[in-house]
C-alpha cells in the first residue's frame, strides 16, 4: 500500500510555519478569493435561494464530530468555524460544513457545495478507523483525496492516490501532503495559484 516512489513532490512550508494556523488560514482564503480564476461555488446557485451562514457555529462541529466518532485537529475545527469548507477548483476543496440551506416550494433544504469529511474504508491493508477523508485532490487523478490520519499525534494530512502513474502494482498509494489540515489548505491554494498563473504565460 505505501510506496517509495513518491508521486507527491516535497513542498517548502517554511513561509506558512512563520504564521498562527489562523492567519495560514486566512491568507490563504483570501489569496482565492482575489484570483482572477476563481469561481466562488456558492454562486453556482442563485443568489435568492441561498442563505449561507459566513462562520460554522460550535455546535455545528460537535455534531460533525460526532457523526465522524473522531474529535478534530485544532486548526481543522478553526478553518470549518471561520470559512465552512473550501472550494478553489473542481475537486481541489476542504470539506467541513454545508454551505447552508436553500429554499425549494417554501421548505428550507439542506444544501452540500462541497462533501463533509467522511470516514475511509479502502481494503484490509489500511485500518478503517485510521483515516477520515477531509477533501478532493484531483490535481493527479479524478477521485483522489485528502485523508486526516486519525491514529498520529500529529495529525497529518496524506494524499490518497487510487491511480498513480507509473505504477505496476496497480495498488494506490497513500503519500505525504501537508503537516497540518491548515499547511494543507496553503499548500492546495498555493500550487492551485502558481499553476493558475503558469497557464497564464
Amino acid at each position: 500500500m505505501f510506496d517509495s516512489n513518491h508521486i507527491i513532490l516535497p513542498y517548502d512550508f517554511s513561509e506558512a510555519m512563520a504564521l498562527t494556523a489562523e492567519e495560514r488560514i486566512d491568507r490563504a482564503i483570501r489569496r482565492v478569493r482575489e484570483h482572477d480564476d476563481w469561481e466562488d461555488p456558492l454562486q453556482w446557485q442563485s443568489d435568492d435561494f441561498i442563505q449561507a451562514p459566513p462562520t460554522g457555529s460550535e455546535s455545528e462541529i460537535r455534531e460533525l464530530e460526532n457523526s465522524l466518532g473522531a474529535e478534530l485537529p485544532t486548526d481543522y475545527r478553526l478553518f470549518i468555524a471561520r470559512h465552512r469548507f473550501l472550494s478553489v477548483g473542481d475537486g481541489l476543496e476542504i470539506g467541513g460544513l454545508d454551505a447552508g440551506t436553500v429554499s425549494h416550494d417554501g421548505e428550507r433544504l439542506p444544501m452540500s457545495v462541497v462533501p463533509s469529511p467522511w470516514r475511509v474504508e479502502m481494503d484490509s491493508a489500511v485500518p478503517a478507523d485510521r483515516y477520515i477523508a477531509i477533501g478532493q485532490l484531483w490535481q493527479y487523478a479524478d477521485g483522489d483525496q485528502l485523508l486526516l490520519d486519525l491514529q498520529s499525534d500529529e495529525k497529518g494530512v496524506y494524499a490518497y492516490l487510487h491511480d498513480p502513474p507509473p505504477n505496476p502494482v496497480g495498488a494506490p498509494l497513500i503519500e505525504f501532503y501537508a503537516p497540518s489540515v491548515s499547511l494543507a489548505i496553503w499548500r492546495m491554494v498555493d500550487e492551485w495559484c502558481e499553476f493558475q498563473d503558469e497557464d497564464e504565460e
